[in-house]
């Protein structure tokens, strides 16, 4: 895979970093909210740790003054490597459930274009004991419901990658999330952190 799609394979969710072990993810043309109208969730903010693979990944939300953060992921390997990964976020609530919609911004220093990035959406659950638990997308549910025309979308089916585009407007998606099965769309668990400070 290239940068981006390893990159998208990668997150989320810090998210997205996990969903590297996952494959490629499902990618939204537009987000679940508008961000100019969105509210900081500021359970996110600070530093938080997952156990990977192959050693420990730590994601630090920061906050930019409104709404939208930016996460900052490291991932420290038991062999010595690692990698840091930057995205910018922003929570939406739909039903009782809250969900980001995450952008990549940098890998190890190599910025992307904003122009080309698409939002890579994760639900997400904070306890009081101070765990974030992250889901992103299931891949076979969203080609069934694009193929179903639930939700307007393109699946481009290659070799090696299958890209699914979600093309559906911000009022439409968010409606189309409301009206699904969260266990069924955001079924894969990407991992659960523990917060660090």
């Amino acid at each position: 895979m290239n940068g981006r799609f390893r990159l998208a394979g990668a997150l989320a969710g810090a998210l997205v970093v996990l969903v590297a072990l996952a494959g490629c993810l499902p990618e939204a043309v537009h987000p679940l909210s508008d961000p100019d109208q969105a509210s900081r969730d500021q359970r996110l903010l600070g530093l938080w740790s997952a156990t990977i693979e192959d050693g420990t990944l730590f994601a630090h939300f920061l906050s930019e003054g409104d709404a939208v953060m930016e996460i900052m992921t490291v991932s420290y390997e038991d062999d010595g490597d690692g990698e840091w990964l930057a995205f910018s976020m922003f929570a939406s609530r739909v039903g009782d459930d809250w969900y980001m919609n995450v952008k990549p911004l940098a890998e190890s220093g190599e910025a992307f274009d904003q122009a080309e990035q698409n939002y890579y959406l994760s639900r997400y659950e904070i306890t009081g004991d101070g765990r974030l638990t992250v889901w992103t997308m299931t891949e076979g549910a969203v080609i069934e419901d694009i193929r179903a025309g639930k939700v307007g979308g393109v699946v481009e089916e290659g070799g090696w990658v299958t890209t699914i585009r979600i093309t559906e407007g911000t009022e439409g998606l968010n409606s189309y999330i409301r009206g699904s099965d969260p266990a069924r769309l955001f079924g894969e668990r990407l991992g659960e952190f523990r917060r660090v400070r």
